[in-house]
């Protein structure tokens, strides 16, 4: 339970829930024949990207932690 509390104060658990949420409304609209929002696609596209972009960076700061250490 600790972890849970650890990433919730990262945010890590609620990004990955906004991306989660959005993708799935997005692919909903698009298998039920629906338009899907311009906005929404662009929502996507940015929290995904946002949510990829940090775990790339943390990951790549870590390694460097570590070379230097």
């Amino acid at each position: 339970m600790d972890k849970f509390w650890e990433l919730l104060e990262q945010s890590v658990l609620v990004s990955g829930a906004v991306a989660i949420m959005l993708c799935g409304t997005m692919c909903y609209l698009a298998i039920a024949g629906k338009p899907v929002p311009e906005l929404l696609g662009y929502a996507v596209s940015g929290v995904v990207s946002f949510f990829f972009g940090a775990k790339m960076q943390k990951e790549a700061s870590a390694r460097a932690f570590r070379r230097v250490g």
